[in-house]
């Protein structure tokens, strides 16, 4: 998902062009009772900009912050692929996408559990996918930036960098639906593994 595709990379116009056809909820305002309620808040926010995406997450310091700001604009990139993939080929074709990613949808979310403790909380996937952890602060549950940078197993630049490779796949992605060359989920996911392999090598 994506700003109106402010990236450091480039710009794709299948993407530029649902940042500006993509509006958010305005029915279902942002939840932060619970810890699923708030990733389904997450959820419901694709489309959205690097801003939405950032208040849904507790920084306590100027490194968290630029994680957190990093993390924002990937899954603003991710959220915009998300709104282009349901419309054109409904929930089964943009759960196939996203899963190829390694992105989680709102099934996942429905699917998972939470472990409370106090104020802080974690959320499981159902599969063997890193939990979600969460810090409740006046009331509000939010991704705890400490514990999630602590998860990394890398540094913090090493993280951003991580995103950042991804930004251009991403944004080939979209480009390949809207033009056609890539006409069916299947077809998107061949690509990815294709993109993800050679990333890898």
């Amino acid at each position: 998902m994506l700003s109106a595709m402010m990236l450091v990379v480039r710009v794709s116009p299948a993407l530029a062009s649902d940042a500006r056809a993509a509006t958010l909820p305005t029915t279902q305002p942002l939840d932060f009772s619970t810890p699923k309620a708030m990733l389904l808040s997450y959820d419901r926010s694709a489309g959205g900009g690097v801003t939405v995406f950032i208040q849904f997450y507790a920084t306590h310091n100027a490194e968290e912050e630029k994680l957190v700001a990093e993390k924002s604009r990937s899954e603003s990139m991710y959220g915009l692929l998300q709104v282009m993939v349901q419309q054109k080929w409904g929930n089964d074709g943009m759960n196939t996408v996203l899963h190829a990613f390694g992105e989680k949808t709102h099934d996942d979310i429905q699917a998972g559990t939470v472990d409370v403790d106090g104020d802080t909380a974690r959320f499981n996937w159902s599969d063997d996918s890193p939990p979600v952890p969460f810090v409740r602060k006046d009331g509000r549950w939010k991704i705890d930036a400490t514990s999630f940078k602590n998860s990394l197993g890398m540094s913090v630049d090493d993280y951003i960098t991580s995103l950042h490779a991804m930004f251009p796949v991403i944004a080939d992605i979209a480009d390949g639906i809207d033009s056609g060359k890539l006409d069916s989920p299947t077809a998107v996911v061949a690509e990815i593994e294709r993109r993800l392999k050679a990333m890898n090598q």
